[in-house]
């Protein structure tokens, strides 16, 4: 009797649960005579399992295709986000050679430089409040003393003056006196 091979259940699944199509073929064993007999449930169990080959075979193919389907359209996806985001960076790199956009490192560094320069002027202004208060109070004690002085000299101009009109009173007296 010929022996025909068991077909095993298909439980082997590929990448995403695809069965594997592959099948053991059948083996035959000549064993005696009475292959002849057991020839026509052989022959239907090879057809049999053929037939289950062929089905998992376009199974497959069918998953293979939607699969193929799937990666294409995901393909696209990604080429159009490809060239969007290409086009994004092309706008982008533009307006930082046109000096719209600007680099926040050379912000920072322009900033740096005036937060310098402006510590700098506000050092040089207090310096230069302090000289102007220091020269307004040089000019208002000379003022003071420059107005003291010149009172001094007025009195004592008024007090010569008085003194001399005393004196030309008694010349006057005296020479009426002695006219």
């Amino acid at each position: 009797m010929a022996a025909v091979a068991m077909q095993h259940p298909v439980s082997s699944m590929r990448d995403e649960h695809v069965m594997d199509t592959r099948t053991p073929s059948p083996v035959h064993r000549a064993n005696s005579t009475d292959e002849r007999q057991g020839s026509q449930p052989d022959l239907s169990q090879e057809v049999a399992m053929l037939s289950t080959k062929l089905v998992n075979s376009i199974n497959y193919q069918t998953n293979l295709d939607d699969t193929l389907q799937v990666t294409r359209h995901e393909l696209d996806l990604m080429k159009r986000d490809h060239a969007r985001v290409k086009a994004e960076k092309k706008s982008i790199d533009d307006m930082i050679a046109n000096g719209i956009f600007v680099r926040k490192n050379e912000i920072e560094k322009t900033m740096e430089a005036l937060r310098r320069d402006l510590a700098k002027e506000k050092a040089a202004r207090e310096e230069a409040e302090n000289s102007r208060r220091q020269t307004e109070g040089e000019l208002e004690s000379l003022t003071t003393a420059l107005f003291e002085e010149a009172n001094t000299m007025v009195a004592a101009a008024r007090k010569e003056t008085e003194a001399a009109e005393k004196k030309v009173a008694q010349l006057r007296s005296q020479i009426e006196d002695n006219s």
